[in-house]
């Protein structure tokens, strides 16, 4: 059975700790939808895309 789940998530500690979480721990597939381009910017430089591309 594979688990998943959607969660809208307004604290941006809270998000910023959920997607470090769901990146460590995923085993198969990651998707994450941005709400902007700015927010992927602001995940580029704080180093998610980088721990997305050393995940896959």
């Amino acid at each position: 059975m594979i688990l998943s789940f959607i969660d809208t998530i307004a604290d941006p500690n809270g998000i910023q700790k959920t997607i470090f979480d769901l990146v460590q721990t995923a085993d198969h597939e990651i998707l994450i939808t941005f709400p902007t381009a700015n927010a992927f910017h602001r995940q580029e430089r704080l180093g998610v895309i980088k721990l997305l591309e050393e995940a896959s």
